[in-house]
């Protein structure tokens, strides 16, 4: 269960507004959920991930699915233009 993709861009959760609506959806869909599955989440929008759940008063597990960043050699930070 996801958002629309008219509902924001791509559907995806990305503001608190967008965790808003989908905490919304999900809380009209409670009885049906039993878990939350996070799937390459923009870490830098992660209080909007997390909030979701929150707000839709659901009590299941939640996985956060990622990759790492694919940083240059020897370096500690990636550049934007590697992430994506």
């Amino acid at each position: 269960m996801a958002l629309s993709s008219d509902a924001t861009p791509y559907g995806s959760v990305e503001t608190l507004a967008d965790a808003r609506a989908c905490a919304d959806l999900f809380r009209s869909h409670r009885d049906e959920i039993d878990g939350v599955l996070v799937t390459l989440p923009n870490f830098g929008d992660e209080r909007a991930v997390a909030n979701t759940p929150r707000w839709a008063d659901l009590d299941v597990p939640v996985l956060v699915h990622a990759f790492a960043e694919s940083c240059p050699a020897g370096s500690s930070r990636c550049p934007t233009a590697s992430r994506r």
